[in-house]
């Protein structure tokens, strides 16, 4: 027997007197709340643990300073479903979730929320964080809790994936999925229409990057990484490991808010000192137009023209501005954009003027000047247009219009 028992001392199966006073004074593995300030807020399916943050208005974020008083009835033109009350800036807060997949098959969780909002003392920031995924139904009733207060959720590319995520979570664990029942904004449907004319790219680093001028910590950790980083740290159960997700959720959330204000600026500005990029001009001039805001559409497509030396752009504006100036009755204003617009080449251009010709100012010999010009774009060797589609159409025409021609010439007779 006691060969038996040195064999299992041996082997660290049986510890000695001194073995065991040496275990129990080793630390303790470092906890959430030794590294982040927070608190934990504990509950009968699992514990949270809570994060707060207030950045006060005045202090910026990139180069866009916070502040108080945000006109946000502009979002009411594209987002119809709104009032004035739920547009109220009080009312919404900024979400961004973190979770252990990019996809929505069986084994995603969510793992981190986080909340933003503007306050009378500043942008406040609430990250809802968990460090087992058995206490992921505890995180969806704190975030349904901490947002019920709310009408309107902001997110970027929301409406795609963060939603979807957390409705699909909501069903597993049968918590009452309260994001559904508020009216969404996601803000990449804005950057992209406001931006995609300058910038490569709308993921929401890049806009931060070279719109909000905001140049992230090298140390955070980028979305495609965080789902194998968490699960480092639930092999490892170092917090030092979540360092980079809490800092780039932090940033998500704080950048969403800025976003939000910086949009609502560009859609209630007029821009009369110029500082508009040029082809922001056009974005907003057509953003304006969709709406049906003529005046305003109007205002920045004069703005773009007259400051833009991009012939292709100028082309493309011209040709727009002056199908804008068509429907709003100023159609001998437009021929002068559309001519502009055809000269460098453009295809609708040249139709545009050739109806204009024939059936307004009865010109038939511009009219046919013009269809020509159409139709030698087309057959060109070097068309970028690839419109064959016009072909038929555009025979059709100058055979009519000859036609016109040939029955004027005779009433002259």
């Amino acid at each position: 027997m006691s060969d038996l028992l040195k064999k299992l001392k041996d082997s660290g199966l049986i510890l000695n007197k001194e073995q065991l006073i040496a275990t129990r004074s080793e630390p303790r593995k470092m906890r959430l709340e030794d590294l982040y300030q927070g608190r934990w807020e504990y509950g009968l399916f699992g514990d949270v643990f809570i994060m707060n943050e207030i950045i006060p208005y005045g202090e910026k974020h990139g180069g866009i300073p916070l502040v108080k008083h945000l006109n946000t009835a502009s979002y009411l033109e594209f987002e119809k479903k709104l009032s004035a009350e739920d547009i109220r800036v009080e009312n919404i807060a900024f979400i961004d979730i973190e979770t252990s997949s990019l996809s929505f098959g069986a084994g995603s969780f969510v793992f981190l929320i986080g909340v933003s909002y503007f306050s009378e003392v500043g942008l406040e920031s609430s990250l809802l964080l968990i460090d087992h995924p058995s206490a992921e139904k505890a995180l969806l009733e704190k975030f349904n809790k901490d947002i019920e207060k709310f009408n309107i959720i902001c997110t970027y590319n929301g409406k795609s994936f963060d939603v979807p995520f957390i409705r699909n979570r909501c069903a597993f664990h049968r918590v009452d999925n309260i994001i559904d029942c508020k009216n969404h904004i996601d803000l990449l449907f804005y950057a992209r229409r406001m931006w995609k004319l300058r910038i490569d790219s709308c993921k929401l680093s890049h806009v931060e990057e070279t719109i909000l001028r905001l140049q992230r910590d090298a140390g955070e950790v980028p979305g495609w990484m965080v789902p194998q980083v968490f699960f480092d740290f639930l092999n490892e159960q170092d917090p030092h490991l979540l360092d980079g997700i809490i800092s780039h959720n932090k940033v998500d959330v704080i950048s969403l808010a800025v976003l939000f204000q910086h949009i609502s600026r560009l859609l209630t500005t007029t821009d009369e000192s110029g500082h508009l990029d040029v082809k922001d001009c056009f974005s907003l001039a057509k953003m304006h137009e969709s709406n049906g805001r003529f005046i305003k559409a109007k205002h920045f497509y004069k703005i773009g023209l007259q400051a833009n030396n991009d012939k292709e752009l100028m082309s493309h504006y011209c040709f727009r501005y002056g199908m804008l100036l068509k429907r709003t009755g100023e159609i001998s204003e437009a021929v002068q954009y559309w001519e502009e617009s055809a000269a460098t080449g453009c295809l609708n251009a040249c139709i545009e003027l050739s109806k204009y010709y024939e059936h307004t100012h009865k010109d038939y010999y511009q009219a046919l000047k013009w269809a020509t010009k159409a139709q030698d774009l087309i057959s060109s060797p070097n068309d970028v247009f690839n419109e064959k589609r016009w072909i038929p159409q555009l025979e059709h025409r100058v055979d009519r219009i000859n036609r016109k021609i040939i029955s004027h010439e005779k009433q002259k007779i």
